[in-house]
């Protein structure tokens, strides 16, 4: 574990050599090993959010399927953090309503309150 956090962190130290920047039109461009990174991050961050959007509807996919709409939204409700202020609760409320589809709504109560809170809200 700890020999792969040296290898990563170095080798983000390498990738982010730069030997000069060139500015065209108002954006600073790297040029040397950070034009690598400049050019793929892009990319590179929305294949992981594509990757991480896919994993998590499967994820919830079973359990959406054993839940009507209208259970789902109290259940979210009734479950929201503590550390949440009334306002932000409040908030996600109008959310859960809005949600048009089971989906929707649990993909909304997870990035909220997380894995754990909800296998235990929706086992």
């Amino acid at each position: 574990m700890i020999s792969a956090a040296v290898v990563g962190f170095s080798l983000r130290a390498l990738l982010h050599l730069r030997l000069f920047s060139v500015t065209a039109g108002g954006n600073n461009v790297p040029v040397g090993l950070e034009t690598l990174v400049f050019l793929y991050e892009p990319w590179l961050l929305a294949e992981i959010e594509l990757f991480s959007s896919n994993k998590l509807s499967a994820y919830i996919k079973p359990a959406a399927a054993r839940y009507k709409l209208s259970d789902v939204r109290k259940k979210c409700k009734d479950n929201l953090p503590n550390f949440l202020t009334h306002a932000q609760k409040q908030g996600l409320g109008v959310d859960f309503n809005k949600a048009v589809t089971v989906e929707q709504c649990m993909r909304t109560f997870i990035s909220v309150a997380g894995k754990g809170a909800f296998d235990a809200t929706f086992p």
